[in-house]
């Protein structure tokens, strides 16, 4: 009888061992099925911004009036999230979608940093920047300009300051200081035909 209730027992025992073992495989996977998911999800995610668009709003130079346009463009949101300004910038760079527009940017001008300083964008620029540009007054002020009033689209940015291969420069092409801060200057934008 003993031996019948030790067996029981043991037998008890060992069916216990397996369901607690079961159990634990079954908890494994659900987490691992929970992981995928939220891998997927977040995969999904990632996915769907880089597939959303958002407006900004780039100024050129327009080759008829000589004064500052508007464009609006559509670009990725989640390279607007990751930086604004480095994606106008870049945008920029890539110049004009209508014809009437030229492009601001000196050829072979590279990005080298974007930071911001409390309101204030720190833009860095290889020397093409100022070597490949033609100078002349008017084309100096469009090419500032252009991208200061790019920038200072962005509600959190108020002024713009400009390095030449990481340095501050007294001038840009002879023309303007170029030491400082730039800020916003609409009166060089040409009026909208619409309003």
């Amino acid at each position: 009888m003993r031996r019948c209730l030790v067996c029981a027992a043991m037998l008890c025992l060992i069916i216990m061992m397996g369901c607690s073992e079961n159990e634990r495989k079954e908890n494994q996977e659900n987490e691992l099925t929970k992981e995928k998911e939220g891998q997927t999800a977040s995969r999904g995610e990632t996915t769907s911004l880089e597939n959303e668009k958002v407006d900004i709003i780039l100024y050129f130079s327009n080759r008829q009036t000589g004064k500052m346009t508007a464009e609006k463009r559509q670009v990725g949101r989640a390279a607007v999230l990751e930086s604004a300004e480095k994606t106008i910038i870049n945008e920029l760079i890539r110049g004009p979608s209508e014809e009437t527009n030229t492009g601001i940017i000196p050829e072979g001008t590279k990005l080298l940093s974007v930071k911001k300083d409390n309101r204030t964008v720190i833009v860095d620029f290889s020397k093409e920047f100022e070597n490949n540009h033609p100078g002349g007054s008017t084309a100096e002020m469009l090419t500032i300009y252009s991208i200061v009033n790019s920038l200072t689209e962005l509600k959190e940015v108020e002024r713009v300051q400009f390095l030449i291969e990481g340095e501050k420069k007294a001038q840009y092409k002879g023309h303007y200081r170029f030491d400082a801060p730039f800020e916003r200057n609409i009166s060089l934008v040409e009026a909208d035909k619409n309003n």
